[in-house]
């Protein structure tokens, strides 16, 4: 039958540890069946190296462990400058 791609989209500001895991628990835990993540971030060098390590680091690991997944999405990072002080997707 026809295959429908899936696609997710990840806001994130991680500032903190407890933004960093739940970024890395939306990969882990959300992004089995899906093809293509897109993260969005904050255009800033500290979230830069953040977001980088933990995609950088979730690859490494899903690659390592691929029988208890079916297949690693495509995972790609934008970083954007958000002026307007607003929350949510």
């Amino acid at each position: 039958g026809n295959r429908v791609s899936t696609a997710m989209i990840i806001a994130t500001v991680p500032y903190n540890l407890v933004h960093a895991k739940a970024l890395w628990s939306h990969l882990e835990c959300l992004t089995g069946g899906i093809d293509r993540v897109l993260i969005a971030s904050p255009d800033a060098i500290w979230s830069k190296v953040i977001v980088e390590s933990i995609k950088n680091e979730f690859v490494r690991a899903r690659a390592s462990n691929s029988s208890q997944f079916d297949r690693l999405p495509s995972i790609e990072v934008g970083y954007y400058r958000n002026n307007r002080y607003d929350a949510g997707l």
